[in-house]
């Protein structure tokens, strides 16, 4: 904690960490879903006042025994102000990761199959005992092919308001994240300031209808907390901004636009040589924290206000997505001897959300009301005389979700559990070398109704109802996964990881002639190194 660094090393750290996130799978999972929540929460780009559906997947799964977890109001709450107190370690990592994910297992908007690249990076460390900074950068490139309808990045958010076309050509998405935290103390005050940036471009291949899209996402939290004996108490507030375009061009081919309105049946639109969309989004959040030596509370509100519109102008009229959620959760750390760490997390996210279209004088015509809890618990046995260690994960999601067609008036909802449990067995194989083994597997049911395949038209029947069968009906993922750790010298160690998820569900829908079938596969390889400090 003593030690003090030049300016340009202290630089090279903050733009390079937490970069080495696993690849994100637009079906199987989300970013803050498939790995310890704790790696993820702390950022200001962490999606908040929307939760993204997902196919079932084994949770929670990632890092196990070779990324031992972390509690506190930093890791837990995302609070900047609190890294300093929480942060006694350097760590600086880099690496490389290969994805695929591919099966006929998909939903309307979900691509054929993809692939994706990535270079990241990872480093933290105290500055002095007073300062500690974090960083992150990463860049990827994810190929669909074949491609999706979706012209979004996001195809499955809570707001009704997505925009589709009827082709499927590959598209190559290239994005680039870089996120940083720097925190200080002032006695027994301490301040923080979290900044984050996610650049997203997406265009066609060789297609005679071109689609092009650009996102831009930037984000920034502002923390403080006070100590007040044993208890650290923490207030801080977030803002994230989103500004998406979508350009649909003909050239040597002919499709159609689709504005989806949530579960109303809408008329396609002709593209004439040229289609715009913008979506614009600010995100402000409230948030406070409580904490311990090994636990944390918090709670936060969260506004969303997305404005979707058609023409570049000054002023156009605009689609209206109105969404308020509260997040509030916490976390738990007890050593259960010398050898075993016991880690509980626990999250709970209710949100509800108005749709509002501007040419239309009905007012709300969809509204949500969707909430997730997910409780994780993980058991480490680190090695002893035997050299071998042990972790295993348990955790429980239930997600109920009710899509509201206003002026239709029909409605949806869907009541789902999924129960996961991962148990990874780690050897020193030798003086320098660490090797691990996982298996997981998640159980996912659900109840559901939905309007009935002809209740609505056939926009619903092609691109809404495949969906909710699918939702409907019972799965049990497969996990796999091994890990090697290298110790080259005392200050570099190699690591490669390498893992596979696979999910069909176990019988037909309400609606099996509509549902999609087969299976889904999700696989990467991740290498890298890791260097310790001088």
């Amino acid at each position: 904690m003593g030690r003090t660094l030049s300016l340009p090393r202290a630089l090279v750290v903050l733009c390079a960490a937490l970069g080495a996130r696993p690849a994100v799978s637009q079906v199987a999972g989300g970013s803050s879903q498939n790995q310890p929540s704790w790696v993820v929460m702390w950022s200001p780009l962490e999606t908040r006042a929307d939760l993204p559906r997902r196919l079932p997947f084994v949770g929670g799964a990632s890092g196990l025994l070779l990324l031992p977890p972390r509690v506190g109001l930093f890791w837990t709450a995302g609070n900047p102000a609190a890294l300093q107190h929480e942060l006694s370690d350097t760590l600086t990592d880099f690496g490389m990761t290969l994805a695929h994910e591919s099966g006929s297992l998909r939903r309307p908007l979900d691509p054929g199959a993809a692939s994706q690249r990535r270079a990241s990076a990872i480093g933290w460390m105290p500055l002095s005992e007073r300062v500690a900074v974090l960083g992150s950068v990463g860049l990827a490139q994810e190929t669909f092919d074949p491609g999706s309808h979706a012209d979004v990045v996001e195809a499955y958010p809570t707001s009704p308001f997505v925009t589709l076309d009827t082709s499927t050509s590959a598209t190559r998405n290239t994005g680039a994240r870089l996120e940083g935290a720097v925190s200080t103390q002032f006695g027994t005050w301490g301040l923080g300031l979290a900044l984050g940036y996610d650049a997203l471009e997406r265009e066609t291949i060789n297609a005679g209808l071109v689609r092009r899209s650009r996102r831009a996402v930037p984000a920034a939290t502002l923390g403080v907390t006070k100590q007040i004996g044993t208890i650290r108490l923490g207030a801080y507030a977030r803002w994230q901004g989103s500004a998406e375009s979508v350009y649909l061009i003909e050239r040597a081919g002919e499709g159609l636009v689709i504005q989806l309105e949530g579960l109303r049946e809408v008329q396609p639109l002709e593209i004439l040589s040229f289609y715009y969309r913008r979506i614009e989004e600010t995100t402000p959040t409230l948030g406070w924290s409580l904490g311990g030596k090994s636990w944390t509370l918090y709670a936060e509100r969260t506004w969303l206000r997305q404005r979707l519109t058609r023409q570049e102008a000054d002023n156009p009229a605009a689609d209206k997505w109105n969404a308020d959620a509260w997040s509030a959760g916490g976390a738990y750390q007890h050593a259960l001897g010398p050898r075993a760490l016991l880690t509980v997390d626990l999250r709970y996210t209710t949100l509800r959300g108005d749709g509002d279209l501007a040419l239309d004088s009905s007012g709300v015509i969809f509204r949500a009301t969707e909430r997730a809890i997910v409780g994780s618990a993980e058991i480490r046995v680190l090695p002893d005389s035997s050299r071998l260690a042990l972790a295993i994960g348990l955790q429980v999601r239930l997600e109920h979700r009710l899509r509201d067609a206003l002026t239709v008036p029909i409605a949806a909802e869907v009541t789902g559990l999924t129960n996961s449990v991962t148990v990874q067995l780690g050897r020193q194989l030798s003086t320098r070398l660490f090797g691990t083994a996982t298996l997981g597997t998640a159980s996912y049911s659900a109840n559901s109704r939905y309007p009935a395949p002809y209740a609505l038209g056939s926009i619903y029947r092609t691109y809404e109802l495949p969906e909710y069968d699918l939702a409907s009906r019972p799965a049990h993922p497969l996990l796999g996964a091994i890990g090697l750790r290298w110790t080259a010298s005392p200050r570099t160690s190699l690591w490669l990881t390498a893992a596979g998820q696979h999910v069909s569900p176990s019988k037909e829908g309400l609606t099996a002639s509509f549902g999609p079938s087969g299976s889904r596969s999700f696989v990467d390889l991740s290498v890298g190194v890791k260097l310790a400090p001088h």
